[in-house]
């Protein structure tokens, strides 16, 4: 396998982990002063895991396929979700 590939794979793997899991941190801690940037990437980490922890729980209890479009879908709610929250918290 060529540099590249590992390299491309390597980047959207830590992508689709840390996108989500950003996301859910600035709604959790809303103000940059709360956590700074170091633990806000550490716990992106751990937050990046909820969309996949959904999807096996959706797939064992209701038999919900998981393919690309529900992995895609399921990151794409939980990057929404993440965002309106830090959007109503940070107007107060």
């Amino acid at each position: 396998m060529e540099l590249f590939a590992v390299i491309k794979v390597a980047s959207l793997v830590a992508a689709a982990v840390l996108v989500p899991g950003f996301f859910l941190s600035l709604g959790i801690f809303p103000k940059k002063t709360d956590i700074d940037i170091t633990e806000r990437i550490g716990i992106s980490f751990f937050f990046g895991m909820i969309p996949y922890l959904l999807l096996y729980f959706a797939n064992k209890n209701f038999f919900t396929a998981i393919n690309a479009g529900s992995v895609l879908a399921m990151m794409l709610a939980v990057s929404v979700l993440g965002f309106v929250l830090w959007q109503a918290r940070k107007e107060k």
